[in-house]
């Protein structure tokens, strides 16, 4: 339900005008309006369809904490984030194409993912324009994930885009995406909003674009320098030394283990280390969130071109589809296993802190947080007492059994997707 009718008519007909179309609304990376009901009270609701998944911040979760323990191997994380990214993109791809329409909230909560089709489905329409727009998109969104045009207090840098407010709006779209696939990627913001306005935020979005998680050190060649070619020379030494070996019919890896390469050996790596200089290289995926985060509404990529590059598209394949929704379905659910322990430790907390003694566990879970009550329990013996006795409890117990059986299916498709596919 919606804060009043007039937002809810607002949110249905934005929806019915995304969803409309010559393909069936099953088929889209978009969330299905089933219809709306209106109660005895005159309150207006939408139905849209189920996606049991939840929201894709609740796999942000669960690959938080695979960053910590690396139960799945990078290539197979690696993997579920391309798949998530690439279907939230078509999502978007759709919207903007196929039915001119503009999101405006981009962000993981409003990303779902249905585990019965595999699809990642963009949801929430509220906020959504279609067609051509008039008056302004600032104030629309949600700060950490809004544009500088869209968070800006004057409509400046709508007006220097010198383009249609359809188009800002879209191009404003493509910045959330690339702000929304970073913490995808890399499990963080690139910048938190809080305190940051106008076009200060995106000059600064867009510097720690370049800085920040974007760019890989490689060992580029000293081109020219006596220590380059020194090094040329030692490898020649050892190729030749291989072949004529090799010629007399010795196995490559008997001559690996004689004196006269393993001493060569040594020397090139020795070389190496003074022949070669480190530069950052701007990742594949570096590229896509530098061009996405672009500060100014003409410098950003259109979505389109982004969807071409090989980080969506290498690994698109349905076989290795079938594999990445199987790994995300076993990461929703260590996220929801997860949550549970939470909740049943904060209601066990409860009852031996009297400050809490009338607060449901919602209330505390959403006015106090996890981790503040872990620390208001360090100050007390008997919360000490607790913090040592939790782990021991008997659910406690079986819901942690539960997670590391979890973790090891996921780890041993992880290992059987490297041994296939490598």
């Amino acid at each position: 339900m919606f804060g009043d009718n007039e937002t809810a008519i607002e949110e249905l007909e934005a929806h019915r005008a995304i969803i409309r179309g010559k393909e069936t609304p099953e088929k889209q990376n978009v969330l299905n309006l089933l219809g709306s009901v209106q109660d005895k009270n005159g309150d207006l609701y939408c139905i849209t369809e189920f996606a049991d998944g939840g929201p894709i911040s609740n796999i942000l979760e669960a690959l938080k904490v695979n960053k910590k323990e690396n139960f799945l191997p990078q290539s197979a994380q690696l993997l579920v984030q391309q798949y998530l990214s690439r279907g939230s993109v078509d999502g978007l791809l759709y919207m903007h194409n196929e039915q001119d329409s503009s999101h405006l909230d981009i962000k993981p909560d409003n990303i779902f993912y249905d585990k019965n089709t595999g699809k990642v489905k963009i949801a929430d329409f509220g906020t959504s324009k279609s067609g051509e727009l008039t008056g302004t998109i600032r104030g629309i969104g949600t700060p950490m994930f809004m544009s500088p045009e869209s968070i800006s207090s004057d409509d400046s840098l709508i007006k220097s885009a010198n383009m249609p407010l359809k188009e800002v709006a879209k191009s404003s779209d493509v910045f959330s995406m690339g702000e929304t696939l970073h913490q995808l990627v890399t499990g963080d913001l690139l910048l938190d909003a809080k305190g940051k306005s106008s076009w200060a935020l995106g000059e600064e979005r867009e510097l720690h674009a370049k800085e920040r998680g974007t760019a890989s050190k490689v060992q580029v060649l000293k081109e020219g320098t006596q220590e380059a070619k020194d090094l040329i020379t030692l490898q020649k030494q050892a190729d030749t030394f291989m072949n004529e070996k090799l010629k007399t019919g010795m196995k490559k890896e008997d001559i690996q283990k004689l004196p006269e390469f393993t001493d060569l050996q040594k020397k090139i790596d020795a070389k190496k280390k003074e022949a070669y200089k480190e530069i950052s290289q701007p990742t594949e995926f570096g590229r896509i969130i530098n061009r996405t985060l672009a500060g100014r509404v003409e410098d950003r990529a259109k979505l389109t071109d982004i969807r071409q590059s090989p980080f969506f598209t290498e690994n698109e394949d349905p076989e290795k589809d079938k594999i990445a929704q199987k790994m995300i379905g076993g990461l929703i659910e260590l996220t929801g296993q997860q949550n549970k322990l939470d909740k049943f430790f904060i209601s066990e907390a409860i009852k031996v802190m009297p400050e809490y003694k009338n607060a449901t566990v919602k209330q505390v879970e959403e006015g106090v947080g996890l981790e503040r009550l872990k620390q208001q329990l360090e100050k007390t013996e008997e919360g000490r007492k607790f913090l040592k006795d939790f782990p021991a409890n008997k659910e406690s117990i079986e819901i942690n059994t539960k997670m590391k059986s979890i973790k090891s299916d996921l780890a041993q498709q992880g290992r059987s997707y490297v041994h296939k596919f490598g």
